[in-house]
């Protein structure tokens, strides 16, 4: 059926649901329909965690734990952090968990999100949900006072999406991986907004196509500060890091 794993995803429904024939066939073929394993399975790994995820949220990938991982290196104890376009919170919930921040506020513009978020959210009490379109909205007395801006907003065009693995083009939310009609709209507004919220010293840290992701660092160094590229796990450039003057 093109499934790109199958003895992995077998293993996986076997553990999940070998102890009923009924339930494991019907696992078997969603699977073969292409439905993502993670929402058959109702959760995906992410880090140290297991996050809930949902039809209509946009699924977290492994690359993007790099992401947290790289947040991480540079949340101090008691830092804020912001986490635009947070999806299932998975990237909050990991910063809240590994490190010690004071308050993590994430948002996303999509009512099922947030609420997905909220609710892998509910044991740590530093983590604040917003339904929010990247900043708006946010208590103003952080601007200038935010030690981290972590974010995999979407990123791709509609052009990309056309020719996804069905996983993604039939299940993720469209708005989740569109970034406009040039895939780069929702990473410029974030980019010209992060460095209002940033105290001096402070981070940004953005997932992007690695097509695009020079496109960013570039705008990020005139922005925000000094800029440079990280790897995804595949050695791909993904990831745009930036430190405000």
């Amino acid at each position: 059926m093109g499934v790109p794993t199958p003895d992995v995803d077998a293993r996986w429904l076997v553990e999940a649901f070998g102890d009923d024939p009924q339930a494991l066939e019907a696992a078997v073929a969603r699977r073969e329909a292409r439905e993502p394993l993670q929402l058959i399975l109702g959760t995906a790994a992410f880090r140290y965690l297991e996050i809930e995820v949902r039809p209509g949220v946009f699924v977290p990938r492994p690359e993007t734990e790099v992401l947290a991982g790289l947040a991480l290196d540079r949340l101090s104890a008691g830092a804020t952090a912001i986490e635009p376009c947070t999806g299932t919170g998975a990237i909050a919930c990991s910063l809240a968990s590994e490190g010690e921040p004071s308050r993590v506020l994430a948002t996303d513009a999509d009512p099922a999100a947030v609420e997905l978020a909220r609710h892998n959210a509910r044991s740590w009490p530093t983590v604040e949900v917003h339904h929010a379109n990247l900043f708006a909205g946010l208590d103003t007395a952080l601007l200038g006072a935010v030690d981290v801006v972590v974010c995999n907003p979407p990123y791709l065009d509609p052009s990309q999406v056309a020719v996804a693995e069905p996983e993604v083009r039939n299940h993720d939310p469209w708005n989740a991986l569109v970034g406009g009609e040039s895939g780069w709209e929702v990473i410029a507004d974030l980019v010209a907004a992060a460095p209002y919220w940033l105290r001096p010293g402070g981070w940004v840290l953005i997932e992007d196509d690695p097509s695009r992701v020079t496109q960013t660092v570039q705008a990020l160094e005139h922005h925000v500060g000094p800029a440079s590229i990280e790897a995804d796990l595949t050695g791909r450039p993904r990831f745009a890091v930036a430190r405000r003057r």
